[in-house]
């Protein structure tokens, strides 16, 4: 596998160095003309030529001066191309994430239960953002975190993804550790709506499933949309599913990324479902509709909702404080 990164690395290399070259023939090539046709314009001062003349005279040295440019050792180009190998070498150097652990036990898991004991987080050289969170959640319950901005509860859910280690504290998982469990099981268990959905260019339907779909996969992603739900929100896009979305497509409201966003993280078929306001957006209509999918979904598996509305913090089983990082009830 390391045998195989390196090759793909030198050939993007060798490719960036071929590419380097035929761009300074051509400009070697394009610098010959420029000189002959040079030669063959009058020797005269620019106020002796037509207007014709002058402005071909000036667009000419304006390529010479191009040229010189170019083959100054702190040329944009020379500059562009060693940070490219800059960065070619630090991505060379990036240890992977799914890295394999010895002592693993778990790979593959049914959720039950979340407890978390004691958790600790603070980022290198700050305060603690977390502070002794204790906090557990149940198949089939809805729990709500509530709380001011900046009181860590973004931090909190990230942790949960694995984002960022513990400074102390204990996370078990069906009473498991979760250090156990595979990284890639832990996350391929969770579906996560974040507070800014990003999207990407592609169809609707690509970034939903965030793959290309074959046909069969389409007619069941679409037949999941319209059992939950979704399709009326969808259908009036300006090609239905086929809606080109990201910086090539249409411009989307605040809410319908949302709901993009849900759809995506259910359509995993996730056991535990994480949510960051996931209706900050919406109108009052489609916020029904959520509370309404999420309760029916209830049962199914376990929700762990950020929320500043009441109207979502009255339908969860238990409600969190977080205030300066600190759990004040719950």
């Amino acid at each position: 596998m390391k045998k195989r990164f390196i090759i793909s690395v030198m050939a993007v290399f060798v490719c960036f160095c071929a590419f380097l070259i035929f761009k300074i023939r051509d400009k070697v090539t394009h610098q010959k003309v420029v000189k002959e046709n040079v030669q063959q314009l009058p020797n005269l001062p620019l106020s002796d030529l037509d207007s014709s003349q002058a402005m071909l005279y000036q667009v000419l040295d304006n390529q010479k001066t191009t040229l010189l440019i170019f083959f100054n050792p702190s040329c944009e180009h020379c500059q562009e191309a060693h940070i490219a190998l800059e960065r070619l070498y630090e991505f060379a150097k990036i240890t992977p994430e799914y890295k394999q652990v010895k002592d693993l036990k778990i790979e593959k898991i049914e959720f039950s239960q979340l407890k978390i004991q004691g958790l600790t987080f603070r980022f290198a050289g700050s305060k603690p953002l977390l502070k002794n969170i204790d906090l557990q959640l149940n198949k089939g319950e809805i729990v709500a975190l509530v709380g001011e901005s900046s009181s860590g509860k973004s931090i909190f859910l990230q942790i949960l993804q694995r984002f960022y280690p513990m400074e102390k504290g204990t996370i078990l998982v069906n009473e498991h550790d979760w250090e156990q469990i595979d990284l890639q099981a832990w996350r391929n268990l969770i579906g996560v709506v974040p507070q800014e959905v990003r999207l990407f260019n592609g169809t609707l339907l690509y970034n939903i499933a965030l793959k290309e779909l074959k046909e069969d996969e389409a007619k069941n992603l679409i037949l999941f949309l319209q059992q939950t739900g979704f399709h009326q929100f969808f259908k009036d896009f300006p090609q239905n599913y086929l809606t080109l979305l990201g910086e090539t497509g249409i411009n989307l409201s605040g809410g319908q990324k949302q709901l993009i966003g849900l759809a995506r993280a259910l359509y995993r078929q996730p056991q535990l479902l994480l949510l960051d306001e996931p209706t900050s957006a919406m109108d009052k209509q489609t916020e029904k509709f959520v509370i309404y999918l999420l309760q029916s979904l209830k049962n199914q598996i376990a929700i762990l909702l950020i929320t500043h509305k009441s109207s979502q913090a009255e339908m969860a089983d238990r409600v969190y404080a977080l205030e300066k990082g600190s759990l004040l009830f719950g």
